[in-house]
């Protein structure tokens, strides 16, 4: 296969705004007055497993979770999986299945690859649940470098995708924006998941809105606004949808396990996404789950691939300009996003009341396999303590 000169990750950046419109003046906003999506109860019995014991999770062909153990009744003094298994969770009915590794050790083996990733030619690597394995992205990959990766680690079933290491940074074309038509002075929006959000400070940089929010839900500093994609956006810049203003970017989370920009904001908000799915519950994704990418330019859907995907991502030195770092713990899924989707939330179906629950945002792909990547959404909560929001 032909070597590609650049082996970092070929992520594409689609500059996704996330707007979620809610009053600036929060002293007059009563709790009372604010939805909050509720916590995954599918995702709160996860955080409840030993460690040293749990080996993964992943949905299987009949949507049915199988946890991976390698101690069934370690695992099972949690109480929430107990009574899951007796009981289903969330409608979801649970398994459990063997493991040979545990998500500590795989953690391990996965870091010791990254340590050597420009000996192997990796451009990212992560856990294939399903598998119980790594998932490792590779320049170039050959019988000869699948084998010096399984032996460095002592893992035979590694998961192996070839990736290029190009790096993009598209925009969408201004025609593309057809749906953004000018709003009549004195209307105010409603600002929904998947809709287009402009910055003002380069005229080609749109993106997409993420989510309605609450920052510092019941303190005294609680605010309100939306969120979008970090990469492109500054603190200060300002955002609109048509000619109404939709508020100032106050802060920008990028670097390790986010890429997300917060914009208060004094616009109306709906946790109904533009294509008409509701948002009621928040968690991170699941290997083999099946996810719904609310992107401006368009709904797309697939299943989740790896989970623990991290990666190296270059500079961009021209605009929008933005420094490299490492994003960690990132999940891929099986389809290529649309440039300016990015900040666009992945979204899957809850079983129990056929509403929809947050997992991630979208914040580009790795060329050659098309196989997009995003942030996991508990980061956000548990980091800056956001919560996906609308008023009552």
């Amino acid at each position: 296969m032909k070597k590609y000169l650049c082996m970092l990750l070929s992520v594409v950046l689609f500059i996704s705004f996330n707007i979620t419109a809610m009053a600036i003046n929060d002293d007059a906003v009563s709790t009372d007055d604010i939805f909050i999506a509720e916590k995954s109860p599918i995702n709160e019995l996860i955080e409840s497993l030993d460690e040293d014991s749990y080996g993964g999770a992943y949905y299987d062909n009949n949507g049915n979770l199988v946890i991976l153990s390698l101690n069934d009744s370690a695992l099972q003094r949690s109480a929430l999986l107990t009574n899951a298994i007796k009981n289903d969770v969330a409608g979801v009915t649970v398994r459990l299945e063997t493991a040979q590794y545990s998500m500590a050790e795989l953690t391990t083996a996965r870091d010791r690859l990254l340590d050597q990733a420009d000996k192997f030619d990796i451009v990212a690597a992560g856990f294939y649940e399903p598998d119980n394995t790594l998932c490792v992205y590779v320049a170039d990959i050959t019988d000869e470098k699948k084998s010096a990766i399984k032996e460095e680690v002592g893992i035979e079933r590694i998961r192996f995708f070839e990736s290029t290491g190009a790096f993009g940074n598209d925009v969408p074309e201004a025609s593309a924006h057809a749906e953004m038509e000018e709003v009549p002075y004195g209307i105010s929006p409603t600002v929904r998941p998947g809709q287009w959000v402009y910055m003002h400070r380069i005229s080609s940089n749109w993106s997409t809105v993420m989510i309605p929010a609450v920052r510092n839900y019941q303190q005294s500093n609680q605010q309100l606004g939306f969120l979008t994609v970090a990469h492109g956006w500054q603190v200060g810049d300002t955002a609109s949808n048509g000619n109404v203003s939709l508020g100032t970017c106050s802060n920008i989370w990028r670097g390790t396990y986010a890429d997300a920009a917060f914009i208060p904001s004094n616009r109306t908000q709906s946790l109904t996404s533009k294509y008409s799915k509701y948002i009621t519950s928040r968690g991170n994704a699941i290997a083999n789950m099946t996810v719904w990418l609310q992107g401006a330019n368009g709904e797309q859907s697939g299943i989740v691939l790896a989970t623990g995907v991290t990666f190296p991502m270059s500079a961009h030195t021209s605009s929008p300009v933005y420094p490299a770092l490492t994003y960690k713990n990132c999940f891929t899924f099986n389809f290529t996003p649309i440039a300016g989707d990015s900040g666009g939330a992945l979204i899957s179906k809850n079983t129990n009341n056929n509403n929809y629950s947050i997992k991630g945002y979208n914040i580009g792909y790795f060329g050659a396999t098309g196989h997009g990547v995003a942030c996991q959404w508990n980061y956000l909560e548990d980091t800056y303590n956001i919560l996906p929001a609308q008023l009552n």
